[in-house]
């Protein structure tokens, strides 16, 4: 387990990087502060500033040379050679996840529309109307999860829908206890934090409780 104090200030998002070596963290004071945080030393090793509105939602590549956040006003901020805005959505951005290579993202806005964009040329390549906003997104390498409620439906980044998709673990969280309570492939396991914004990347479960980001790594005996 790895905790890391970070940013004074609210906490609106967290991601972790494919190869969890990288947690991003999304708040501060203005709530347009993005800190990258080395995983291992628990040192903040990048803080940038996204202007403009508040952040909803962040997420990043396998390496962090590509990082999205998705704003109350309805634009993605994208980092990677160089700083990009795109005006995606007409309400505020509810889920945002990035392709591992960093070359396309995927947008879930309260306008009720999934967009699908090219990091590039910033266009849009596909766009789909939902019933309601994506509650969360898990990015893998060709292909996104996109979770509305109880039910899940996986996308290309490029907007064709995946009818077979092999999950790689069964995972779930309850908070309703006075222990946080890990279900993971059929096996229960509790810490003694309730943590928000949790997440399963490569058998870490991340979240945060007040100003600290936790890491759990999740190992099952053979």
């Amino acid at each position: 387990m790895h905790s890391i104090p970070r940013q004074k200030g609210h906490l609106e998002s967290i991601a972790i990087t494919p190869d969890t070596k990288r947690f991003i963290s999304a708040g501060g004071s203005e709530g347009t502060t993005i800190e990258v945080w080395d995983t291992t030393t628990g040192k903040c090793i990048e803080n940038l500033d996204s202007e403009k509105s508040r952040i909803m939602c962040v997420a990043a590549n396998h390496n962090a040379n590509t990082i999205v956040a998705g704003h109350m006003d309805g634009t993605i901020w994208l980092r990677d050679d160089k700083i990009k805005r795109i005006k995606a959505h007409s309400g505020y951005i509810k889920s945002i996840a990035v392709e591992h290579s960093g070359q396309k993202i995927v947008s879930s806005g309260s306008d009720g529309f999934l967009r699908f964009w090219d990091t590039t040329t910033l266009a849009l390549l596909h766009e789909v109307s939902t019933s309601n906003p994506v509650d969360k997104m898990i990015a893998y390498a060709t292909y996104v999860v996109c979770q509305v409620e109880e039910a899940s439906q996986a996308w290309t980044f490029t907007g064709q829908k995946c009818d077979t998709v092999q999950e790689k673990h069964s995972f779930d969280i309850d908070n309703s206890g006075e222990f946080m309570c890990i279900k993971y492939n059929g096996l229960s396991a509790y810490f003694p934090i309730l943590l928000k914004d949790t997440q399963l990347v490569d058998d870490c479960v991340i979240g945060y409780n007040n100003n600290n980001l936790y890491v759990l790594q999740l190992k099952q005996n053979k």
